[in-house]
């Protein structure tokens, strides 16, 4: 439902995959806590996303991740 979703907004042809971040919840939440900082939005289970991409995808040699915001003006993958 997630990826069909997505599709939904994007232009088709686009090679789009989705990923639930769920099984890794469980070892996220062991790090959140403390009084480290001030600001509650820190503590989201989705700010240590990027920590477990290679787990994700482990066939994978490169990983790219971008935060939600940054803005992409050329094709990033030519750089690649």
């Amino acid at each position: 439902p997630l990826l069909a979703k997505l599709r939904s907004f994007l232009p088709q042809g686009l090679d789009l995959d989705a990923v639930e971040f769920d099984p890794w919840l469980p070892r996220v939440l062991q790090l959140l806590g403390g009084s480290s900082s001030l600001r509650a939005e820190l503590f989201s289970a989705l700010n240590f996303a990027a920590f477990y991409l290679h787990e994700v995808f482990p066939e994978s040699k490169r990983i790219l991740y971008l935060d939600t915001d940054v803005v992409v003006l050329a094709d990033v993958a030519a750089e690649l």
